[in-house]
């Protein structure tokens, strides 16, 4: 035979004389306590049976009680044969029966019912009884098909279900069988707590006289409709609510129902707290006497996403304390109505710091209104604007607005914009564009433009229906007393290097090309800028390209290469580099 054979497989087919001490030892070796059903008689002996339950730790066969002398028996066997194999609980002698071979037992008590004559009195215990309890049980999800609410006397039967299956039948026979004195409240107590049995059945199976304060507590986590309502009390509609046990927070505010009643009746604070810590706008539905400061505090510090705050304190103006403000701030919601002592500048300050937001802003007394605080709020919200006093809301901050968000202009001051269109000649829409002419030019940023001496010149795009379009118009001022008037306004074809200043010069009945030197032109950016030297820097000269004779660019020669810039402050910034580096070197 191949050395891999299982040796077992070979003992159990070895006849009797060919068995050896050594054949036996290799049994032990592999099979453990399943040895001891091919042991022939001359080797079941003491030391061999010693051996075999030796190496039990590695072994989980079950073996028969009936297979070892009695003469062999130990306490240890006994609890193992059990625990392998609980019908041989029948050949322990009661006086080796322990508890801990109950609980083996109670583990599958389903499928050995047959074993309860057998139990000792002394053996029982409360928790034996719930794991017996709990292994008939365990697939039964919901024993309520077997269970209708109804007297009975004797054992429960449900007329439909007369099998041994009835999980409350057999917890009946269980119970039978327990000592007296083991029946009390604890007992019961501890099958509402431990066992998987519906409440309907606990209750069945329950002795009035047991059903104490704990066991009604313990049965509200389960059913509270199985309390009587007169011994409902706060701490047992709250495990109740804790466990959903048939009831439900907002059942206890439906009026067509005794537990809106009910409730009015034992609410407690910590009933209270429970219910606003489920949802915020349960706070309204407490009576008066729990809407308190510190409960509404309490839960919006539970439900920062809740936006409706203001309807929970809307007709209780004692609510609006300062820590209930401040939370309100904090949350940035919408805002109820703020007590007027509310406002001082430490609140300010704290609104300032925890919200930016500003929806207080408007609440806030316009005397407590600073420029700092008017910049702050109106610049990330310009409607604010509509709520800041008068001196605050200057030109700079009127145009910055209006350009972020053109829709502030119904709360801006009229004469600003009146002033820009007396001033430019430009439409109001271009009001706070202002850039540079390079920047007009290059950027193209719709609703721009820039002053060259007395002229202005604009772009902007029209959004047409069927396509879009960018404009330019100008305008330019006659004398000091005359508004700028329109000089031309024409559509751009096409974006080339030079395409601006070869608009003007197309359009504008002023324009005179210029005439630059030979040893200018390489300063010239394009030939419709006029060039002059603008200043020496270090040695370096710098020029600037002039349009209508208004600086518009600078340019020098740095390293030997032709550099633009926008600003003069450009060009020197990158000259006092290469002066700073031909020291270096």
């Amino acid at each position: 035979m191949s050395k891999y054979t299982d040796i077992m497989w070979a003992i159990q087919y070895l006849p009797e004389e060919l068995f050896t001490q050594e054949i036996v030892n290799a049994g032990i070796a592999k099979g453990g306590l399943k040895m001891l059903e091919y042991l022939p008689q001359a080797f079941n002996t003491k030391e061999n049976i010693e051996k075999i339950f030796q190496s039990v730790d590695s072994s989980h066969a079950e073996f028969d009680l009936q297979t070892i002398p009695e003469e062999y028996r130990t306490q240890s066997m006994y609890e193992i044969a059990v625990k392998r194999k609980p019908e041989n609980y029948v050949l322990v002698p009661d006086e080796f029966k322990t508890e801990a071979m109950l609980l083996d037992i109670s583990k599958s008590f389903k499928n050995h019912l047959s074993l309860l004559p057998h139990i000792p009195p002394q053996t029982w215990t409360t928790q034996a009884v719930c794991k017996a309890i709990n292994s008939i049980n365990e697939n039964d999800r919901d024993n309520r098909w077997y269970f209708r609410k109804k007297q009975y006397s004797g054992y429960y039967s449900s007329g439909k279900n007369r099998n041994t299956d009835n999980p409350i039948k057999i917890a009946q026979v269980i119970l039978s069988y327990m000592p007296g004195t083991l029946k009390n409240a604890e007992l019961y107590c501890s099958l509402v707590k431990d066992t998987t049995l519906s409440g309907e059945a606990l209750d069945f199976l329950t002795p009035n006289e047991y059903k104490n304060d704990e066991y009604h507590l313990l049965m509200a986590a389960k059913d509270i409709n199985l309390v009587p309502d007169e011994l409902i009390t706060s701490e047992i509609l709250l495990q109740a609510l804790e466990n959903g046990a048939n009831i439900t927070v907002s059942d206890l505010f439906e009026k067509e129902t005794h537990n809106n009643e009910l409730f009015s009746k034992i609410i407690d604070d910590k009933l209270a707290d429970y219910i606003v810590e489920q949802s915020a706008s349960y706070f309204k539905k407490l009576p008066a006497d729990y809407q308190t400061a510190g409960r509404l505090l309490f839960t919006m510090q539970k439900h920062t996403d809740y936006n409706h705050y203001e309807s929970l304190v809307k007709g209780s103006p004692h609510l609006l304390t300062e820590d209930v403000c401040k939370q309100l701030i904090k949350l940035q919601t919408a805002l109820p109505e703020l007590p007027k002592e509310i406002w001082t500048e430490d609140f300010v300050d704290y609104c300032l710091k925890v919200s930016d937001g500003y929806y207080w802003f408007h609440q806030m007394p316009k005397q407590l209104q600073t420029q700092e605080i008017v910049d702050r709020v109106c610049k990330k919200h310009g409607c604010h604007i509509q709520y800041a006093q008068s001196r605050y809301v200057n030109s700079l901050l009127a145009m910055e607005l209006y350009r972020s968000n053109n829709r502030v202009k119904q709360y801006l001051p009229e004469k600003y914009f009146e002033d820009f269109e007396d001033i430019t000649g430009l439409p109001v829409e271009f009001y706070g564009g202002e850039k540079s002419f390079w920047d007009v030019k290059n950027n193209k940023g719709s609703y721009t433009y820039c002053k060259i001496g007395n002229t202005y010149i604009g772009l902007y795009k029209d959004d047409g229906y069927r396509s879009s379009s960018f404009y330019v118009i100008m305008t330019r001022t006659l004398s000091m007393a005359s508004r700028p008037e329109q000089v031309f306004e024409r559509r751009v074809m096409t974006f080339h290097k030079s395409w601006l200043e070869k608009m003007i010069a197309d359009y504008d009945f002023e324009y005179i090309k210029p005439t630059i030197g030979k040893g200018l032109k390489q300063y010239q950016e394009n030939i419709y800028l006029g060039v002059r030297k603008y200043e020496n820097e270090n040695g370096y000269n710098i020029y600037c390209n002039t349009f209508n004779d208004i600086p518009v660019l600078y340019s020098a020669n740095v390293d030997g290469n032709i550099v633009f810039r926008e600003t003069i402050e450009e060009i020197q910034d990158e000259l006092l580099v290469t002066v700073q580096e031909e020291m270096i070197a």
